[in-house]
């Protein structure tokens, strides 16, 4: 899954923020290109999933939140 663990093994090295009002991927000092591009694959899948929206719907205590999905697949493989 996109922002999912290395293919070698270890921790992520993208992890998203909460508390800012829109989507944002942070990525390790450390990290190499394919983490890089698994932040933005996670950037994308988030984006596309609505997270912050459900998020801050479900803090709110909002139950009727808009689950559409904005895309046809399910996560970016990278």
């Amino acid at each position: 899954m996109a922002g999912g663990p290395p293919a070698g093994g270890g921790a992520p090295r993208a992890a998203a923020l909460l508390g800012i009002a829109g989507t944002v991927v942070v990525c390790h000092g450390s990290a190499r290109a394919a983490d890089v591009a698994s932040g933005i694959a996670l950037a994308a899948h988030l984006w596309r999933r609505r997270a912050t929206d459900l998020v801050s719907a479900l803090l709110d205590g909002d139950a009727a939140t808009d689950r559409t999905d904005r895309s046809t697949d399910t996560e970016v493989r990278t």
